[in-house]
């Protein structure tokens, strides 16, 4: 880009005509005054742009402005107030041929007088909804290539695993380790003392950390475990907050989206979900049918507006548009900008009021936790107005207003509608807690994995229902806090091998984790409950079983029924998901979906991340990448620690028969494991006989889970039972375990060998040669 000045007026001054106006309205007068348009720059074109010399100029024939100095000295605060930036890096604004991109205004943070509908249009290259591990990834992914990009996340930023997912869980699984570990110490010290006719072993109260301390025995304030779980959360949300992902190029906008119904005919969100009701599932990778259902027949015929475009409506739960524009989006490559020329997505933001001048309720709160309030920003309209217009975020609180969610408002919020144009979107709106159909259970109180995070009482007795990975994390961490827990469920970790499930049976019933087989019929209040102390009876079989406080885990549903999918004839699959094929895109062109939000999807954070990063790739990139992962590694992080990647070793047989074979190693044999007293569990790996290649890993132990990710990258990469095998590794590290049972599988193939054979009969002759010779 050039940097030839404009002289026009350069150096004259002349005194203003009129006072400086506010810079919004300057940007309002701006955004007309001025075409944007497609600029290059060698062998790059930038969209959209305006050249700042240009801009000096417009500036300076205003009637309120007196020098081009004056106008540098205007476009500067501009760029300070965030509503104009350059093109690819951040420097002051210049009277230059330099390229820079204009932020739109956001409607109802600056512009009081704006009490009506409003449109525009802001043109972006990927608008990515949902702001979990996979929106992240691919809004992210874009920006640093430097597209325009939106994030539109209903809520706040971060996902699941932030906030009540791998985040929370791990600090309580830790914080659960220390307090049972200390209260091992405790029941060894006690042994100890009573041996010795001591009658205090414990001493005076010793308060330790997190929530946990020592009084004669081990004590455990939940009020202090949930504040530290949620430090934790913000240390995290503070590299994933609105600013910080602003700062990457990318504009962040709080509101809840979907599908707009197209002109003609109105196809309702009820039509959407019969649409959806319509709709059966695909194999991931064949072809797609069109949006099935009377709904989805309708949205495929008629969606597209007359220039191409889909309408996508943002509904906010505040009274201004939340929105954090972008800090430095560069332009897109030449071939690129080409090929996306016609915009095939718009999305119109909304705000609305209720009745009472407060902010209306969507009703659509995925969270039901005192954590989720209405104000996913924690913070004041006044603040959030001044984080609209600046760019900049203050520091996030998880808890909810004082006035238990309502925003404190001088004034009804205004009704806005902002439409944005994208030549691309991704769908990464990910899951929401399974309630199950159970009898009763609308009458008593009860956690998800979503909402458990707000409470503050260590129950007396816990029943978790679900006994899949969420299910048995909880249930052991509250056991190890304290709590006489049980867990009832079809099967222990049904996904896993046998040899995992009995290994993690045999620990919970040595923990006193009570394990109950089985599915709850019923659940309903105790005759002495109320609620202050719950009294909730879960009926299993013939047995019912009490408890103070019940924990529902019974899975997780792709979050979908908002979009009303259908309007944009895009497919739903049986399970509520959106259907894709293997390169992630939906039956919409240029729609893409990465993450939970797929139909039959594995949920985990990992994948949803790789699947942001590939749908990201392959809207903005010519040919395409495959959406799937066929090493998926996977890790509940219990005590043990239970992780596979592959096969398990009973899949393999199936499907392989004798042309597999799985090895063993229990971990009371590895070194490392009996140093450390952690010898509950093992590793295992199912080999091709043929070719020495892994087809699945198995460890169950207190490092499973980088075990099994050693073998996700060995199976990932192709290699042979050998190549480990080979691989010089750090004694004692756990790891070593993998080694060695690949050694050992690595030498039992090359003995069944054809070389091996032949080595074998060469010294088995010479054995017995040397025995018949009288000479030896």
């Amino acid at each position: 880009m050039g940097t030839t000045q404009s002289t026009a007026g350069a150096g004259s001054g002349r005194p203003a005509s009129e006072a400086e106006p506010a810079l919004h309205q300057v940007l309002r007068e701006l955004e007309g005054g001025i075409r944007q348009s497609d600029r290059q720059y060698y062998l790059r074109t930038y969209r959209n742009v305006l050249v700042g010399s240009e801009v000096v100029d417009w500036i300076a024939s205003r009637p309120y402005c007196s020098s081009r100095d004056h106008a540098v000295q205007i476009g500067q605060k501009l760029v300070d107030a965030g509503f104009l930036h350059h093109v690819t890096h951040e420097h002051p604004f210049k009277d230059e041929d330099l390229f820079y991109r204009l932020r739109p205004l956001a409607p109802g943070s600056a512009d009081a007088q704006l009490n009506s509908v409003e449109r525009r249009a802001v043109e972006y290259d990927l608008v990515v909804i949902g702001g979990g591990a996979a929106g992240l990834t691919a809004a992210s992914f874009a920006g640093k290539l430097g597209a325009r990009v939106a994030l539109i996340e209903k809520a706040r930023l971060g996902g699941d695993c932030t906030w009540s997912g791998c985040v929370p869980s791990k600090t309580l699984l830790s914080i659960a380790k220390q307090a049972h570990t200390l209260r091992k110490s405790v029941t060894a010290a006690s042994a100890v003392a009573d041996a010795a006719g001591h009658e205090d072993p414990h001493g005076p109260y010793v308060p330790l950390h997190n929530g946990v301390s020592l009084a004669g025995d081990v004590s455990v304030d939940m009020r202090q475990v949930r504040a530290k779980i949620q430090s934790v959360i913000q240390r995290i949300y503070a590299e994933e907050d609105p600013a910080a992902i602003a700062r990457k190029g990318v504009d962040v906008i709080i509101g809840e989206a979907s599908f707009a119904a197209p002109p003609g005919p109105a196809v309702s969100r009820a039509g959407a979900a019969s649409s959806k009701a319509a709709t059966t599932a695909a194999a991931p990778g064949t072809a797609l049918p069109p949006a099935g259902g009377e709904g989805g027949s309708a949205a495929s015929a008629g969606s597209a507006s007359a220039d191409g475009a889909i309408a996508i409506d943002v509904t906010f739960r505040f009274g201004v548009d939340s929105v954090f524009p972008g800090c430095c989006p560069g332009g897109t490559s030449s071939a690129q900008a080409g090929s996306r020329s016609m915009a095939v997505a718009s999305i119109s933001v909304t705000s609305q009021p209720d009745a009472a001048g407060g902010v209306a309720d969507t009703g659509d709160d995925s969270s039901g936790d005192a954590d989720d309030a209405a104000n996913p920003a924690g913070c004041s309209s006044a603040a959030r107005a001044a984080a609209t217009t600046t760019g900049h975020h203050s520091s996030m609180s998880t808890d909810p207003p004082a006035s238990g969610g309502a925003l404190e408002s001088s004034s009804p919020p205004a009704v806005s509608v902002r439409r944005i144009t994208a030549a691309n979107v991704i769908l990464a709106t990910g899951a929401t807690p399974r309630t199950p159909g159970l009898p009763g259970i609308e009458t008593v109180p009860h956690f998800t994995y979503e909402s458990v995070w707000a409470n503050e009482r260590l129950p007396k007795r816990l029943v978790v229902v679900g006994a899949g990975p969420i299910g048995c994390e909880l249930a052991q961490a509250y056991s190890h806090l304290g709590a006489n827990v049980t867990l009832i469920g079809s099967r222990l970790l049904a996904k896993e091998e046998e040899a995992s499930r009995e290994v993690m049976a045999r620990v919970f019933e040595r923990e006193g984790l009570r394990f109950v087989a089985g599915r709850p019929s019923a659940v309903r209040r105790g005759a002495s409950h109320t609620d202050d102390e719950p009294d909730i009876r879960v009926k299993v079989g013939e047995e019912e079983v009490q408890c103070d406080m019940l924990l529902l885990a019974v899975g997780r549903t792709a979050h979908t029924a908002s979009l009303a999918l259908g309007n944009a004839g895009i497919s739903v699959g049986a399970h509520g998901g959106v259907l894709v094929d293997d390169r992630l895109q939906t039956t919409r062109a240029r729609v893409f979906a990465a993450g939970d939000c797929i139909d039959g999807n594995e949920q985990f954070t990992h994948l949803a991340g790789k699947q942001g990063f590939v749908a990201a790739r392959n809207a903005m990139f010519w040919g395409t990448s495959a959406g799937t992962v066929p090493a998926l590694p996977r890790c509940t992080f219990t005590a043990p620690e239970v992780a596979a990647v592959g096969l398990t070793a009973e899949q393999a047989a199936a499907k392989y028969g004798d042309a597999v074979k799985t090895y063993k190693k229990a971990l009371n044999t590895v070194d490392r494991s009996l140093a450390e007293d952690d010898v509950d569990g093992y590793v295992s790996i199912s080999v091709l006989k043929e070719t020495g290649k892994l087809v699945g890993v198995t460890a169950v132990g207190s490092r499973a889970g980088e075990i099994a990710s050693q073998g996700a990258v060995a199976m990932t990469h192709g290699l042979k039972v050998k190549d480990i095998a080979l691989t010089v590794l750090p004694y004692p590290a756990h790891m070593f375990a993998l080694q060695q049972v690949c050694s050992m599988a690595a030498s039992e193939l090359f003995q069944s060998s054809t070389v091996g054979s032949i080595i074998n009969g060469f010294y088995r002759k010479a054995r017995k040669n040397r025995k018949s010779d009288p000479g030896e």
